[in-house]
């Protein structure tokens, strides 16, 4: 009877080393697991799509008089310098339009140039090994694909700033006559709404007095949704206080959006 006893304490022993070896082995799986996850995630590259409007404009499109840091300058230059900046440190999985406001923004002069990054071929998206004996490979095979992506990456950036200095040299302090900031708006909705960039981060900025002289713009709501948006040099000058407010106010009922930045001249540098 002592022997039976022990036989089966012995069973039972076995039996709960058993259960907790699988359960150490399935929490070692699930740690596996969600670390591949992390590395997995880690590597997602999320793609974005930046718009440029810049406003060609007499209003925006001459020198600032009247002193003050800006006296002398050109917010159009500015502008053209910081897309310029931009596009120069564009990295891989970017896609970039720049447009101009014009007095008809619907005109097909008004497309400055674009400069598509967004190719697969120019990300490196495989995942960073979890076990440490594969990570030098995995760290030489990314850095032998960066270096061959950067050139083209470097061909495509250097068209697009050719075109960017093209188009500054052409307008600087020759503005057009009239401005139609909301229809170069709505131009880059189209864009924005495109099935292909519908995971994008996308970003809209501005450059602008929104002086727009071509609308009724009281009234008038263009829905672009998921979309950051910033307004750059929206100057005070030619407003009061309450006229500056209003306006912005209206721009952020006409794109239904009250979390857009509207940012002056010194805060735009």
């Amino acid at each position: 009877m002592r022997k039976i006893n022990f036989t089966i304490l012995l069973l039972f022993l076995v039996v709960i080393g058993f259960t907790r070896c699988s359960s150490g082995l399935d929490n070692q799986n699930e740690t596996r697991q969600h670390s591949d996850s992390i590395s997995n995630e880690q590597m997602k590259v999320k793609k974005k799509l930046t718009i440029f409007l810049v406003d060609v404009s007499g209003s925006f499109n001459e020198i600032v008089k009247g002193g003050g840091h800006f006296n002398g300058k050109n917010y159009f230059d500015i502008a053209c310098n910081q897309i310029y900046d931009y596009i120069r440190n564009a990295k891989g999985g970017e896609y970039i339009i720049v447009k101009q406001i014009k007095s008809n923004s619907f005109d097909e002069t008004g497309f400055v140039c674009n400069l598509d990054l967004s190719d697969s071929t120019l990300v490196f998206t495989k995942p960073k090994p979890t076990n440490v004996y594969e990570v030098n490979d995995w760290e030489n095979e990314k850095n032998t694909f960066e270096k061959n992506a950067d050139k083209v990456l470097t061909e495509k950036r250097n068209i697009a700033l050719h075109e960017i200095n093209t188009f500054k040299n052409n307008y600087t302090n020759k503005p057009s006559g009239s401005t139609d900031v909301f229809n170069a708006i709505f131009s880059c909705k189209q864009d924005f709404d495109k099935a292909i960039y519908s995971d994008y981060i996308k970003t809209l900025i501005i450059y602008s007095d929104f002086w727009d002289t071509q609308n009724q713009i009281e009234g008038e709501v263009i829905e672009i949704p998921d979309v950051t948006v910033e307004g750059r040099f929206v100057s005070k000058a030619n407003h009061n206080r309450t006229s500056y407010e209003k306006m912005i106010n209206m721009w952020k009922d006409a794109i239904n959006d009250k979390s857009i930045v509207f940012k002056t001249p010194e805060q735009s540098e």
